[in-house]
Order: C-alpha cells, then structure tokens, then sequence
C-alpha cells in the first residue's frame, strides 16, 4: 500500500498507518524534504509495535559507514520534528536504506 504526492511516496505494510502515511506525506512537502528527483519512504513496524521506522532510501553512492556530522543531525532534527507532530502515540526512528528497502544505518536509535 502506498500514498503519492508529486515526486514523493510512502510505503505502509498495515492499513491502519495510512493516515500516519498521508499525515507523513504532507509534513515532508510542508517541510520542503521533497527533491526534484523521486523519493520513496516507508513507515515499518518493529517488534511488539513499540517504534515505528521511517526507511528512507538515499542515493546509491552513500556510505553508512562515512555519514558526515551534518546528515546524523540533520535525520535527528527530522526525526524529533516528526516525533513531536506526526508520530505522537508510537515513536518513530529514521533508517537510511538502499533502494530495496534494506536498512543501512540508523543515525539516531531511540529507546522506546
């Protein structure tokens, strides 16, 4: 299941997050996250349904392992905003990914 707005889309694998997907959409045009390029993002559940992960996926040449300071803070400053106006009942992590959906790093892990 999915939500499309111009060069954006959101993934959701349970009906029940397509309101947070929708929510999700709008706050990431509002935000002006949105590229020029397709961008697709995913709201996943995690065990026990106690954090929810946002698996963005970036561009093929990144390293997880090189993540300059000002991306860490940057996924940090989206995932606090997000937290604090989207994901108000489930927490929710960002997860950078490839473009299959398979996480490679998690800059700010949270404990929910």
């Amino acid at each position: 299941m999915a939500v499309e707005k111009n060069n954006t889309i959101i993934y959701f694998d349970h009906k029940e997050d397509e309101d947070l997907a929708n929510k999700l959409l709008d706050f990431w045009i509002k935000n002006k996250y949105e590229g020029k390029e397709k961008q697709s993002l995913k709201i996943s559940r995690l065990e026990g349904n106690k954090t929810l992960l946002l698996k963005v996926i970036v561009r093929e040449s990144f390293k997880a392992q090189k993540m300059p300071f000002e991306d860490i803070k940057r996924f940090n400053d989206i995932q606090t905003k997000l937290n604090k106006e989207i994901f108000l009942n489930v927490p929710c992590q960002i997860a950078v990914c490839d473009e299959y959906f398979n996480v490679l790093t998690i800059p700010n892990k949270i404990n929910p």
